[in-house]
């Protein structure tokens, strides 16, 4: 049947991420309806895959690219490749995948490696910022074209789509992969809000970052206890949050991949000033 191939392809996500049938039952999916729909034997309303891919963590957007099998245009793919060279500072990987992306009609991810290249234009900007502010379904892509961009803007509008987010992204946190994009936007929404010296508002997303339970992984956990330690840096005791920053730097030196220990070290360096071995 037709039909068939959305079937499976859903399922395979559902596989992937740990859910089972009887999880889209507060989408409104029964069991049975379910299992035919994945079987190939019916299938269902528009409205209703995209309900339970938002379950899931991902966006109508997604599922389209999960149906070429996983090509190297899939959407998916592709944010991690953007991920590693945004690591190894390779420019001319981001340029080749900004191409990719133009070609095969992905225009706002395209415009997201502009900005992580620092090239993108203010109606590039304001274009990505309606993007986020129309968009119901906030699956990784708009997770990572919100964090390419999230420094680039006011705080009015971080906040504001951060409230977007929220309210959308209910439930999505039950996706391995969403739940990783979410908890690095979460920490460098953290680091733009403090940089603009907005205590209360940084502090709210701290907490917000500790309730949904986001430190899953070495890295995060260490993401951010600096994070934390830059918050005291910028509004409570200097020493203290120099010292929190250098002790997580050190961890990264000693687990993490050299790429991404030194992007860090990069990053809070510029944010900080810093004393000490690990920084010199």
């Amino acid at each position: 049947m037709a039909y068939k191939k959305y079937g499976e392809t859903f399922k395979k996500i559902r596989k992937q991420n740990g859910f089972t049938l009887l999880d889209f039952s507060s989408v409104g999916l029964a069991k049975s309806t379910l299992s035919d729909f994945e079987r190939g034997s019916t299938m269902i309303s528009l409205e209703k895959i995209d309900l339970a891919l938002q379950l899931m963590g991902y966006s109508l957007s997604d599922f389209d690219n999960h149906l070429n099998f996983y090509s190297p245009t899939d959407t998916t793919h592709i944010l991690k490749e953007i991920e590693n060279a945004v690591l190894l500072k390779d420019t001319q990987k981001l340029k080749e995948l900004q191409n990719t992306c133009l070609q095969i009609d992905q225009k706002y991810i395209a415009i997201s490696i502009k900005f992580l290249l620092e090239e993108g234009m203010i109606e590039e900007k304001e274009e990505l910022i309606n993007y986020l502010y129309e968009t119901k379904a906030f699956g990784i892509k708009e997770l990572s074209i919100f964090y390419s961009v999230v420094s680039q803007l006011t705080p009015h509008d971080i906040l504001n789509i951060m409230k977007r987010l929220r309210y959308y992204g209910k439930g999505m946190a039950n996706s391995e992969t969403y739940h990783y994009h979410l908890a690095h936007l979460i920490l460098k929404v953290i680091l733009v809000l403090s940089n603009y010296g907005l205590k209360e508002e940084s502090y709210f997303f701290l907490q917000r970052f500790k309730t949904l339970n986001l430190a899953q992984s070495m890295l995060l956990r260490n993401l951010f206890k600096m994070t934390k330690g830059l918050w005291e840096y910028d509004f409570d005791n200097k020493e203290i949050g120099i010292q929190k920053v250098e002790k997580g730097l050190e961890i990264l030196h000693l687990g993490a991949r050299p790429e991404v220990a030194t992007f860090y070290q990069e990053k809070f360096g510029k944010l900080m000033t810093l004393n000490g071995s690990v920084l010199e």
